[in-house]
């Protein structure tokens, strides 16, 4: 009797969910790791241009982030899987 091996096939689809993984779970890091780099970098030297940097950057992974959230969200929703739209 043969059995069906699960992951048979599939190993673009894992390959890709294993790399949206790690890039959400850091994205999830930007504001502990924005706080430590301000409080390691900015409030030690005082440097505009570096909390400048900083911020910025850590707003574009935040916007990022929450535009990605509410993308995934929207999409797994009942309502788009019926093909409901908004307006």
């Amino acid at each position: 009797m043969k059995t069906k091996r699960v992951f048979d096939g599939q190993r673009g689809v894992i390959t890709s969910i294993f790399v949206a993984s790690i890039f959400v779970n850091l994205l999830v890091l930007t504001a502990p790791l924005y706080m430590l780099q301000l409080f390691a970098r900015v409030m030690a030297s005082g440097s505009m241009p570096t909390l400048i940097a900083l911020t910025t950057g850590a707003a574009i992974a935040l916007v990022f982030f929450f535009s990605s959230l509410m993308s995934f969200a929207n999409a797994s929703s009942p309502a788009s899987a019926r093909g409901w739209r908004r307006g």
